[in-house]
């Protein structure tokens, strides 16, 4: 008899359990979610539909102070409340998956060149753009991996265009370390410096970088210095 109650209480409060998980309302909470995330990272954020469940939650064009993301899905499970964790994937401007923690976080997207593009107008990428990193969210710090196809700057001595360019970088708080951008090619360009981030307005940020490159076989130095969308390329 009083395993007979055991099991009936047992399978009452599994049952309970699911309905509750189930039953609950995720997509006034993911609304509410997204609301406090725009107002303690002061970004704008802009959607046009939320769609939740039990074990995913789907932001439909998602778009954060005016970069067009895609469509993001939040993929979760009860053990989330455990470990704290979840995975995401995107589709759209920005293609791929991220695994996000309080502590940890790694990303691998593919980003369409426009959203870099538009920031400047003395760069443009074209082709693949690739970002792999990962880091801390709560430190607001980030190591990562950055290949790109092709990269034209205009300089004063024209558009020079760059193959095979891959990047190594930081991002600690609001400043973003290029440690080394090299490209693979016959101008062999090598750059290092700092852009210092404004995350209100991303094409205002303020770029540091210098290096070296190789024009019709002779040594220059270039230098990107000013805002992204006011950068004055020089080379001597």
């Amino acid at each position: 008899m009083k395993r007979k109650i055991v099991l009936s209480s047992t399978v009452f409060i599994i049952t309970l359990i699911a309905f509750i998980w189930i039953m609950f309302p995720y997509d006034k909470i993911a609304v509410v979610a997204i609301s406090k995330i725009q107002s303690t990272s002061k970004v704008k954020i802009n959607y046009s539909q939320v769609s939740s469940g039990a074990f995913s939650t789907k932001i439909s064009n998602l778009e954060v102070d005016d970069i067009p993301v895609g469509n993001v899905t939040l993929h979760y499970s009860p053990l989330t409340f455990i470990s704290r964790s979840v995975s995401v994937d995107s589709v759209g401007t920005i293609n791929g998956t991220a695994k996000l923690s309080e502590k940890h976080v790694e990303v691998d997207l593919d980003i369409n060149p426009a959203i870099i593009n538009s920031l400047t107008k003395e760069a443009e990428f074209s082709g693949k753009l690739a970002l792999r990193g990962e880091g801390a969210p709560l430190d607001m710090s980030l190591t990562a991996h950055i290949d790109s196809d092709k990269v034209g700057i205009n300089t004063p001595i024209g558009k020079l265009d760059f193959e095979s360019v891959s990047t190594e970088l930081t991002l600690e708080k609001n400043t973003l370390t290029i440690v080394q951008l090299t490209s693979k090619d016959d101008m062999a360009l090598n750059l290092n410096g700092t852009i210092i981030l404004n995350m209100r307005r991303p094409e205002i940020s303020v770029s540091n970088i210098k290096g070296r490159v190789n024009v019709l076989g002779t040594q220059k130095n270039i230098t990107l210095k000013g805002r992204l969308n006011n950068i004055k390329p020089s080379i001597r």
